[in-house]
């Protein structure tokens, strides 16, 4: 499902300042999109920015583990504690994390990179 440039899942600029946010629904002629504090906005195509390309991402699980885009992950803190997912964004110190049992906002929730681990076992292995 997609507006114009834009579809599901995609990470995108909110407005001028240095938000981001990612589209969670289409309807009409309107975006909805989830923000970083799991806040859902709903805007036109002229109040959003540019799509933001953050394939080579990374940041650090609360272990110290490097998180990349496509890691199956633990929430171990926060609202979403115990839920696991797949890393669809990551932005800053946020992760955009898809959870098929998270029927709200098309599975998308985001919280702080500490607040999930990694298991060593699906770290990506550098040879």
């Amino acid at each position: 499902v997609s507006l114009g440039a834009y579809s599901v899942y995609d990470l995108v600029q909110l407005g001028g300042g240095g938000a981001v946010g990612v589209v969670v629904g289409v309807e009409h002629d309107r975006l909805r999109l989830l923000d970083t504090q799991n806040n859902v906005h709903v805007a036109t195509l002229q109040q959003i920015g540019q799509k933001r390309n953050r394939r080579h991402a990374t940041s650090s699980d609360a272990h110290h583990n490097t998180l990349q885009l496509g890691d199956m992950v633990t929430v171990i803190d926060g609202e979403y504690k115990e839920r696991r997912g797949v890393v669809k964004h990551i932005f800053r110190y946020f992760a955009f994390i898809h959870c098929k049992q998270h029927l709200e906002n098309n599975g998308i929730f985001c919280c702080r990179t500490g607040q999930l681990y990694l298991p060593v076992s699906y770290t990506h292995l550098t040879l």
